[in-house]
């Protein structure tokens, strides 16, 4: 059913979504990293979503932190928000001692 759910998609939708899979093993829970956040900084973070039209449309989204502010984009919110909070963690990796 997934595989001809796939095929029916066009080149440039296949293209997208195995970008978008390549990214699993590297995302982070939201939930998780603003638990993280506030405990350590006593502080919620924030999102601001900022849509583009376009062929594909997308999303942009941008993670407000205490220590910065991360953009992710994706092809939809969901997608945007994980890429946002995927490099405030990698920032967070940097700078922050757990």
């Amino acid at each position: 059913m997934i595989k001809q759910m796939f095929c029916e998609l066009n080149p440039a939708e296949q293209q997208e979504l195995l970008q978008e899979l390549n990214m699993v093993p590297k995302l982070v829970s939201i939930v998780s990293f603003s638990q993280k956040h506030q405990k350590k900084f006593g502080t919620n973070i924030e999102f601001e979503n900022i849509t583009h039209l376009g062929t594909p449309t997308y999303i942009e989204s941008t993670v407000v932190t205490f220590y910065g502010r991360f953009t992710g984009d994706g092809s939809n919110q969901k997608i945007a928000k994980l890429n946002a909070v995927l490099n405030a963690e990698e920032k967070w990796n940097e700078i922050i001692k757990d």
